[in-house]
């Protein structure tokens, strides 16, 4: 599934208010084709977690993973945003006996039940009150099930930020993580990570922990990892541009 097939739906469904792209979600058709690559990366990566399993994708926007994550074999799948005019279309377009979409949001979402697998793409570095957004994931959750989170790698994306209270680059973000720093907001939320279950995308060798190193870097050679591949892989001693953790409870 392309996200110029998800295009070519919303525009069938066009208004006056039409959203447009901002910088703050994806807006297919309007975000860049490296974006849309990295979304869609996340969730064929997702597609490896869901068979024969009920799933929440929180913050789901435009709610195009749904019929590809029943597709990899899920048994039903319920996609959750805050934005209404989001949840309506995606319910007009992709809504089935098995496709839901529900507004709601991350820190307060309760579905009345609980969930196998819980997908969270690039969200958490929007939620100022992330360690309670971190604990109602974990309450939706079933015994042993998981949760698959990215977040924008800190180092990379906000090189000046180097504190996690620091106002990261993008103005929509209320903070961003390093790996190690939400690695520990999510076992403090009652998770468990295992090293082997941290992943990159745009991983890349030209990144230095030294911040004068890297603008200088930068300014010579431009930004290796917008070069490097959407995919999401084990980062093997590189440097990735976001992370992906696979966390169980």
């Amino acid at each position: 599934m392309r996200l110029g097939m998800i295009k070519t739906k919303w525009q069938l469904n066009k208004s006056e208010d039409q959203i447009k792209f901002t910088g703050e979600f994806l807006v297919p058709g309007q975000s860049g084709e490296r974006l849309e690559a990295d979304h869609m990366a996340r969730y064929c990566f997702a597609c490896n977690y869901v068979k024969k399993r009920e799933i929440l994708d929180i913050a789901c926007g435009f709610g195009y993973a749904g019929p590809l994550i029943m597709k990899a074999g899920a048994t039903r799948y319920e996609g959750v945003d805050i934005n209404k005019q989001l949840i309506d279309n995606a319910n007009l377009l992709y809504g089935t006996d098995y496709i839901k979409y529900y507004q709601g949001d991350i820190s307060s979402y309760n579905a009345g039940k609980l969930f196998d697998v819980i997908v969270c793409f690039e969200t958490i570095e929007h939620v100022t009150k992330y360690q309670n957004a971190l604990l109602n994931m974990n309450n939706l959750l079933r015994k042993n099930g998981l949760l698959i989170i990215s977040s924008p790698n800190r180092p990379v994306t906000s090189p000046n930020a180097r504190y996690l209270s620091d106002k990261p680059s993008n103005r929509y973000h209320a903070q961003e993580f390093t790996i190690k720093e939400l690695r520990s907001e999510l076992i403090n939320a009652g998770f468990l990570v295992e090293n082997d279950n941290i992943f990159g995308q745009r991983n890349c060798f030209f990144n230095f922990t030294n911040r004068r190193l890297n603008r200088l870097a930068h300014l010579i050679f431009g930004d290796p990892s917008i070069k490097s591949s959407p995919n999401v892989s084990r980062t093997f001693f590189k440097t990735p541009r976001y992370f992906v953790i696979v966390a169980s409870k």
